[in-house]
């Protein structure tokens, strides 16, 4: 009877731990773009023009919605200029 808890406790155990590692891989993959979307967001504030410059571009190609109004801010603050087809230039 003792064998039979210890193989049933073992299997919870071990299908427990197989469900945690489904969930925090998927969690991972979900969550993959907020934390690419939020490293950009920190290089808008890079003093590095070309570190800028790239975030923008980054950000517009995911189409984040959130970096709209920093990305505006860095485009005033920072002298950037934005040509007719979209394109970010800095001249710094």
């Amino acid at each position: 009877m003792l064998a039979r808890t210890n193989r049933r406790g073992r299997r919870v155990a071990v299908s427990t731990f197989a469900l945690s590692v489904v969930a925090l891989a998927g969690a991972g993959v979900w969550s993959r773009d907020a934390l690419r979307e939020r490293w950009y967001l920190y290089w808008l504030r890079s003093s590095s023009a070309e570190r800028r410059v790239m975030a923008a571009r980054e950000l517009g190609a995911m189409g984040s919605l959130r970096a709209f109004p920093e990305i505006l801010a860095a485009a005033r603050t920072k002298g950037w200029i934005v040509q007719n087809d979209g394109v970010i230039v800095s001249f710094n």
